[in-house]
């Protein structure tokens, strides 16, 4: 029977690929390098990637914090959404509300001079003014609008008297009003279409306070800020 020289314990010839380097015991390990591999395109050869060329691969493709802080996860959706959100704005103060700043004192205490405010166009389009509202008025297109408080309605009898509003001989109840001057005028036949709107503040006296009678196309809208 023959015996061949490893059962012996000769050493095993090298393969032309393997190398010989000390171990962590003092012995020669053999080491045999990766192959190398193809992509999935066939055109080129990729050497072998240990986990850790894996894993940095996977890191390397996620966007920078900055860029998620910035325009998200998703650049694309983010553009969208900003688009819809610039075409809302667009729409509602372009078609809807009107900004508007408080300029004098004629509605203070309600309303005080540099607040900011705005007119709801459509607020009318559903339910018809009313009174007690307060209201955005036209009076030299809509570059000079005037915040009013509508107290008489089409069809009414309306006069001050020791400032006191009086609707059709009855006083009107205005809690929102403090102070008031001694205003007197005559009574007031409004029209058909007409409300007569006055500011809350009826300190001043009744000439320098901007009221009357007032169209209904002279009204904007609601305040609603």
């Amino acid at each position: 029977m023959f015996i061949g020289p490893e059962s012996h314990g000769a050493p095993r010839p090298k393969k032309p690929c393997e190398t010989e380097e000390p171990g962590p015991s003092g012995r020669n390990e053999v080491k045999t390098p990766l192959p190398n591999w193809v992509d999935g395109l066939g055109s080129e050869p990729i050497q072998g990637m240990s986990d850790a060329t894996i894993e940095s691969g996977e890191t390397g493709s996620r966007p920078a914090w900055w860029q998620v802080v910035l325009v998200g996860r998703n650049p694309r959706f983010t553009a969208v959404r900003i688009a819809a959100y610039v075409l809302l704005v667009v729409v509602v103060f372009g078609c809807i509300l009107i900004p508007i700043k408080v300029a004098g004192p004629s509605m203070e205490p309600t309303y005080k001079i540099g607040q900011v405010n705005a007119v709801n166009r459509l607020s009318f389009k559903f339910h018809p003014p009313a009174r007690g509202d307060v209201v955005g008025v036209r009076m030299a297109g809509e570059s000079v609008i005037y915040l009013k408080r509508i107290v008489g309605l089409p069809g009414e009898r309306i006069r001050f008297r020791r400032g006191k509003v009086y609707i059709n001989d009855e006083p009107l109840d205005e809690p929102y009003v403090r102070h008031p001057a001694p205003w007197n005028e005559a009574e007031m036949q409004l029209g058909d279409d007409e409300f007569f709107i006055v500011g809350d503040n009826r300190t001043m006296p009744a000439k320098d306070h901007t009221h009357g009678a007032f169209r209904r196309s002279d009204l904007i809208g609601r305040v609603v800020l």
